[in-house]
């Protein structure tokens, strides 16, 4: 146990001190949570006053009677200043079967990073206070999930169509005359069917009244292999909204009905969620392959700050030949915001800049009646990317997924940068990668030197930006290794003082290259020194 999960789960002792006794021993504990169905549920994570993330439980151990839970890589993933101070979570877990949702409640202590079949996951220790409770899923029906029940009312044969369900009960609101006593009515006769069109269902109930009005129908009887539909039909909505799986509604000129698309655990809130800004039939098809897609038609900037804040938003594309002006306003509004400025933005448009990735030549700065550069384009305001509305899909898919966080790109020699910054790496990778080198990043001066030792990169990217407190520190653990292994170590800057370079070329940097708003005159000049290099 390190000290940092030594400290935290001295603090969480303090603060969370109970009287309460733990529901059961956490041995029994440990057995629920080696349960496969505990491992296919909805985990959830809050922070207090912080973010809220998604997980799924890997496994847990026991270290001194204590549970330790192992936890996949959390999302959104936190900023580094999380694994670096005591944090408390308060986690839910909430599992389904038979129509039973079971929830788990607690705190506990994040712990170490570690990983789990060779990938990142994290430990959650000092659990406290595990609460557990059930209660019957209510699910509710939409247009996707259309049900009809039929039954015969006081000699009168009616329909009607349930707003929600569990297993075992029916809710609608209809208007039935008839006295219903405290027992309620039973139905002499009544059908189901799951789906329009389908066969009808015989069934057994008792209507009774609610309170609040409307009607309840309480299932009695029904076929065993119905009754394994409407379960699984209960369940697949409760796994739509935990996010475990979708649904999506046939369109006009589908030759199927509804299709369903399962995934793996917790694989929806895994998923990229992108926002389209404005309309297009081709680009919406091409993203809704790479997550979930919402859709902004409204082209105010109110609507784009609502959508891109109320709910998570990985990456932003957007049609700059129907914002026009606006797309400049909307790059400064997310720019000036610090949660959103990190978000990548990509725009495409019918009429492309003249030069994508890289420019040899500096940008004019002349101004035009409206005081704006007439020359500078979205990429000089913030944006990621503005590329040609007509870009082959494989030029797309491969943007975006670098955007979403790709891990390496492109084939050749291997550079490395070193950043925080995701625009920098976005741009950088993508103009290197096209001048045959292959780019990886790294964002954290810990664990370098073995990621150096691993990718033994021809060359390593400082960004003095992001690391301007750390850049000593970084500087000398990249020359060191880099001087060893007849490797070069390039510093990127948007300025610096006369004794800065100067100090930064003493202590080994090869080469000092200023970044430039677009990105795209830093990209030409690293090209061209490190294509020198190579031939």
């Amino acid at each position: 146990m390190t000290a940092k999960t030594r400290l935290s789960a001295s603090l969480q002792r303090l603060l969370k001190r109970s009287e309460e006794a733990v529901e059961s021993p956490s041995t029994d504990w440990s057995v629920w949570f080696h349960e496969p169905r505990v491992k296919k549920g909805y985990f959830r994570l809050h922070r207090g006053g912080h973010e809220t993330y998604v997980s799924q439980v890997l496994g847990v151990r026991e270290v001194e009677e204590q549970l330790v839970l192992k936890a996949d890589a959390l999302l959104p993933m936190p900023e580094e200043s999380f694994w670096n101070e005591p944090v408390t979570l308060h986690g839910e877990i909430r599992t389904f079967d038979a129509g039973i949702e079971e929830i788990v409640t607690f705190t506990a202590a994040v712990g170490d990073r570690v990983e789990f079949d060779g990938k990142p996951a994290v430990e959650l220790t000092d659990l406290l206070d595990l609460k557990r409770t059930t209660q019957e899923y209510v699910a509710e029906l939409s247009d996707a999930f259309s049900i009809e029940l039929g039954l015969i009312w006081f000699g009168e044969w009616i329909e009607v169509h349930p707003s929600s369900m569990t297993v075992s009960r029916l809710f609608f609101d209809a208007e039935l005359e008839g006295s219903i006593g405290e027992d309620g009515y039973a139905v002499p006769k009544a059908s189901l069917r799951l789906e329009h069109g389908s066969p009808e269902i015989p069934v057994r109930m008792t209507i009774k009244r609610l309170r609040g009005g409307g009607f309840e129908g309480v299932i009695e009887k029904l076929d065993s292999l119905a009754r394994q539909k409407v379960t699984a039909m209960v369940e697949e909505i409760w796994r739509i909204a935990a996010g475990l799986s979708q649904r999506k509604v046939k369109t006009e000129h589908s030759d199927v009905g509804y299709r369903s698309t399962s995934h793996d655990a917790l694989a929806s809130a895994f998923q990229p969620h992108i926002v389209l800004l404005g309309q297009d039939e081709r680009w919406a098809t091409l993203i809704s392959q790479k997550g979930v897609l919402r859709q902004v038609e409204d082209d105010s900037l109110e609507a784009v700050s609502e959508a891109v804040a109320e709910a998570r938003c990985d990456l932003i594309i957007g049609n700059l030949d129907q914002y026009g002006d606006k797309a400049i306003r909307v790059e400064r509004l997310l720019r000036s915001v610090t949660k959103f400025r990190d978000i990548p933005r990509i725009w495409f448009t019918t009429v492309p800049p003249a030069v994508d990735l890289i420019a040899e030549n500096d940008t004019s700065l002349q101004t035009g009646e409206n005081g704006e550069p007439e020359s500078l384009d979205l990429v000089d305001f913030g944006a990621f990317d503005l590329v040609s509305r007509k870009m082959k899909d494989s030029e797309i898919d491969r943007r975006i997924v670098w955007a979403l966080g790709g891990t390496e790109i492109g084939k050749g020699s291997r550079c490395l940068l070193i950043s925080q910054e995701g625009r920098l790496r976005y741009r950088i990778g993508l103009a290197l990668s096209k001048a045959g080198f292959t780019f990886t990043s790294f964002n954290r001066l810990e664990g370098l030197v073995p990621l150096l030792e691993k990718q033994r990169p021809k060359w390593v990217l400082l960004d003095a930006v992001s690391f301007e407190v750390e850049m000593e520190a970084l500087l000398s653990r990249a020359t060191t290794w880099a001087h060893a292994n007849k490797a070069d170590v390039i510093v990127l800057s948007r300025g610096a003082k006369e004794e800065q370079i100067r100090s930064w070329l003493k202590n080994g940097a090869s080469d000092i290259v200023l970044l430039d708003p677009s990105l795209r005159q830093a990209a030409y000049r690293l090209t061209i020194r490190m294509q020198g290099e190579r031939s």
